[in-house]
C-alpha cells in the first residue's frame, strides 16, 4: 500500500499539468490570421509565401481574404485550372506559327 503516497504526491502536479494545458488547447481553433490585414501584413505574406508583391497582388489578397490566400498557397491542386488553362491557349496560339497546329494541340 505504499504506492497510494506516492501518486497523492503527483496528483496536485497532473491537476496543475491539466489546468495550465485547457488554455493551449482551446487557443488551437483560434487563427493567427488577422480577419482584416493591413498593407503590411500582406506585403510580408506575400514575400514569404511567394516571389514577393506584383502590382495588384495586395489588392487581390485583401478582396480574396488572407487566410484564402494562404490556404491556396498550401493546397494549389484546390484552384481552378480555368484560368490557367486559357492563359497557355494564348500563348501557344501568339507563338506557334502555324494556326491549325496550334489549334490541334490546344484541342487534343
Amino acid at each position: 500500500m505504499r504506492s497510494r503516497p506516492a501518486f497523492r504526491h503527483f496528483a496536485p502536479t497532473i491537476l496543475l499539468a491539466a489546468v495550465a494545458a485547457a488554455p493551449l488547447a482551446a487557443n488551437k481553433s483560434k487563427s493567427a490570421v488577422p480577419a482584416s490585414p493591413d498593407d503590411k501584413t500582406i506585403v510580408h505574406v506575400l514575400n514569404r509565401i511567394g516571389f514577393g508583391a506584383r502590382p495588384g497582388d495586395i489588392d487581390r489578397v485583401r478582396q480574396m481574404g488572407l487566410q484564402t490566400y494562404i490556404d491556396q498557397q498550401l493546397h494549389p491542386e484546390k484552384i481552378a485550372d480555368s484560368d490557367i488553362d486559357l492563359h497557355r491557349a494564348v500563348e501557344l496560339v501568339t507563338t506557334a506559327g502555324c494556326e491549325h497546329e496550334t489549334a490541334a494541340r490546344i484541342l487534343l
